[in-house]
């Protein structure tokens, strides 16, 4: 005959591992469960820095010497800052006086002497700004890249290819352009009645003029 104590205690062990067993399932759900939502919740968080901190152009591109002095010139550049940019980056110039409406003084800066020269220069990258001999204002920075034989320029005011401003205007500003290439630019209008179609295509900054002659 079968002890009913026994049997009794061992419904009791069941029951009691039974209970252990759901709870021990319970707490290892609830516990998975928040590890997961903390995981998605972190993924989420980072794919949403990634997707609002996208890497710009600047960060992407890194500029030599003689980009990052013309990524430096605006209207208000002077012949000592000029100066001082050439030190900076330890570029070669050579300075002229030219006639013109106004007079101007030439800086042209190059890796080279050879490429630095005003007259019979080799070929090469170089960038030349311009300032107004009388009163030492910027009228124009002109770069050019000899790999993609184009140029990125800022247009102050003054006589510069199809320009004409005695004064700063409603031209002045940044423009990039293929030599030799004068069609899908900007209308140059003259007080005179007559039109202008060029090659010179208006951009916001030095640097969108800069990465459409380098990029290209």
């Amino acid at each position: 005959m079968k002890n009913p104590k026994g049997c009794l205690t061992a419904v009791a062990i069941f029951l009691f591992i039974g209970v252990i067993s759901g709870i021990v399932n319970n707490i290892t759900g609830k516990t998975n469960s928040t590890f997961e939502s903390t995981r998605e919740s972190e993924f989420q968080t980072i794919q949403a820095e990634s997707i609002s901190q996208p890497e710009t152009e600047k960060e992407k591109i890194k500029y030599d010497s003689l980009q990052s002095v013309f990524l430096d010139v605006d209207s208000s550049t002077g012949k000592q800052e000029i100066e001082n940019l050439i030190k900076k980056y330890n570029l070669l110039y050579t300075t002229r006086d030219y006639n013109g409406n106004p007079k101007k003084t030439t800086y042209k800066i190059a890796f080279s002497d050879s490429v630095a020269k005003q007259d019979h220069a080799a070929e090469g990258d170089y960038l030349e700004v311009s300032f107004n001999s009388e009163d030492g204002s910027l009228t124009t920075a002109e770069y050019f890249n000899s790999k993609t034989f184009m140029v990125a320029f800022f247009y102050n005011y003054g006589t510069y290819w199809s320009f004409r401003e005695e004064t700063s205007g409603k031209y002045s500003g940044y423009y990039y352009e293929k030599p030799g290439d004068n069609k899908g630019g900007i209308t140059i209008k003259y007080s005179n009645g007559n039109n202008s179609e060029t090659g010179y295509h208006s951009v916001k900054n030095a640097e969108k003029a800069l990465l459409n002659v380098i990029k290209n």
